[in-house]
């Protein structure tokens, strides 16, 4: 989940008084939260809408729902301002565009536009492994700048936050940035670097900004570099920090760009007011009913859309920051959530035959009752996770997401365990034991299935605990008795794990976390767990 706060006074100085409850009805629309606690409005969304990311967008997206400005697309204007790009720089990170804002000064958006960076940073740009954005003050007598590639001992800077003066090895080997992030990097011989016509350090791309080029309250030029290893990652981030500081009232420009194949600037400008086209047959077999065209076409310009009716149907213009809508599906959508949900009417779904339950769905139930009534607790995780337990962990789900909106989120969970971690992470300073259980499916090899897995956290969780309760619900499952068979089953101790047998087949696993794997998760009290296929009963 993506989260933005920020100080109520500030909104309400800022968009106005009201500005707090148009929030929370918009809220409803478009399916994120809002909070308020002393004196702070929290909003979390789900990584899908990186263009909604700030209090800034949120007020420019509620003021075109509300009919009170219409949609547009940003006017990428043409800069005098020179960027000369490196091949051997492209040869490390192959992708590098950049941006001049010009405005007031910054003020109190300052830190704002900041964390916005750091939020594009760890979701689009994959914590800087995918694209990484370096913001910095522009002064006037400023019109070119390079990006090539040097030599580390040759490169001195002064690192953004001032806590460092060296060459740019020794800001790998010794800064807190460098450590982070210096693994993204083929080597420490070489780097990246940004300079001014003059020579002058701006950048050490991904690691740090220059110090003497950050940006304060007084900036009104900006320059925006954005470099990475993957395209979309780099131009989406282009777009987004780009309406960003449009929201915020800057004018954008796009300087002439020298070393780069000049297709790449033809898509970006292709990509800002790309059009998409549909049919009223498409509306109706999406959304499963045919609205008025109309009200249709109210709802696509509420959603941001500019829209113009074609031959038996739409074609929508986008901006250029809407880089979640990938074709008309999206955008249709977007027309249910702009006529609004409770307005679409109910119909009746023909039905040939009597519906029975699921075996599956019957041994669901009755686990669920068995364990809560042991004094367990139900939770539920999410079934996209990390790709962070898989360093220790061998992955078989054989599921990743090729490219997704945030590192949290990367991977299909092959086991319930590793996301019920997180919640024991949660929750480990709370009274022990804790007891969860959690019932849901998983992709192992790429099959789906329905997994059955239940924890003790505590001082005191032995091994002997978790298998008196699995042998109690194996039997009230299926009537059998279960064998433990010896096994060191990934992510448990040797010695203290075990294949679970049940006439003949192995139906899961059962063991103690190993201390590697706690101590990965941060938790240093033991934890003993079972897991098992609910389809192997059945």
């Amino acid at each position: 989940m993506v989260v933005i706060r920020d100080n109520s006074e500030f909104l309400a100085e800022r968009f106005g008084n009201n500005f707090v409850d148009r929030l929370q009805k918009y809220a409803s629309v478009i399916g994120f939260s809002v909070e308020i606690d002393s004196g702070t409005v929290k909003v979390e969304f789900n990584p899908d809408r990186p263009d909604l990311f700030s209090f800034y967008s949120l007020e420019y997206s509620m003021n075109i729902f509300d009919l009170v400005t219409s949609p547009e697309i940003l006017t990428l204007e043409d800069s005098d301002f020179d960027v000369h790009i490196g091949a051997k720089a492209l040869s490390i990170r192959p992708y590098f565009l950049s941006l001049i804002a010009t405005g007031l000064r910054l003020g109190d958006s300052l830190p704002r536009i900041i964390e916005y960076q750091e939020r594009l940073h760890e979701t689009i740009g994959r914590e800087r492994q995918a694209a990484s954005i370096g913001i910095h003050s522009l002064e006037e007598s400023c019109k070119a700048v390079s990006y090539s590639l040097k030599k580390s001992d040759s490169v001195t800077l002064r690192t953004f936050d001032g806590a460092m003066n060296g060459t740019a090895r020794e800001i790998l080997n010794e800064h807190p940035l460098g450590k982070k992030y210096g693994d993204l990097l083929p080597s420490q011989e070489f780097i990246n670097v940004i300079e001014d016509r003059n020579g002058k350090v701006m950048s050490i791309p991904p690691i740090s900004n220059s110090y003497d080029t950050r940006i304060t309250e007084d900036s009104t030029r900006l320059f925006i570099d954005i470099e990475g290893t993957d395209r979309k990652s780099v131009f989406q981030s282009f777009f987004l920090l780009a309406y960003e500081l449009k929201y915020i009232g800057y004018s954008i420009s796009v300087p002439r760009f020298h070393g780069i194949d000049k297709k790449i600037i033809t898509e970006l400008v292709a990509e800002n007011g790309r059009e998409v086209k549909f049919s009223y047959d498409d509306i109706a077999r999406v959304l499963g009913f045919e609205p008025p065209e109309d009200s249709i076409s109210e709802a696509l310009r509420k959603m941001g859309y500019i829209v113009t009716p074609s031959y038996n149907g739409y074609v929508t213009t986008l901006p250029g920051n809407r880089v979640d809508v990938m074709g008309a599906v999206d955008v249709i959508e977007d027309i249910a959530k702009g006529i609004g949900y409770d307005q679409i009417p109910f119909s009746e779904i023909p039905v040939q035959t009597l519906g029975t339950s699921h075996k599956t769905d019957e041994l669901t139930g009755i686990a669920c009752q068995l364990l809560i009534g042991s004094g367990y607790q139900e939770v539920k995780s999410f079934v996209v996770g990390p790709q962070m337990p898989f360093s220790f962990l061998k992955y078989r789900g054989d599921v990743t997401l090729l490219n997704p909106k945030s590192s949290d989120f990367s991977v299909v969970r092959d086991r319930l365990f590793v996301n019920m971690m997180e919640i024991i992470k949660q929750n480990r300073r709370r009274p022990m034991p804790q007891k969860i259980f959690e019932i849901g499916e998983v992709v192992e090899h790429g099959r789906q299935k329905t997994h059955l897995c239940f924890m003790i956290h505590g001082s005191r969780a032995p091994f002997s605990a978790a298998k008196q309760v699995l042998e109690y619900v194996i039997l009230r499952l299926s009537g059998g008795s279960t064998e433990i068979r010896p096994n060191d089953e990934d992510g448990l101790v040797t010695g203290r794990s075990g294949d679970i047998m049940l006439d003949g087949q192995v139906i899961g696993f059962i063991g103690e976390m190993h201390p590697a794997l706690l101590e990965l998760y941060g938790i240093q009290d033991p934890v003993s767990l079972a897991e098992i296929d609910l389809s192997m009963i059945a």
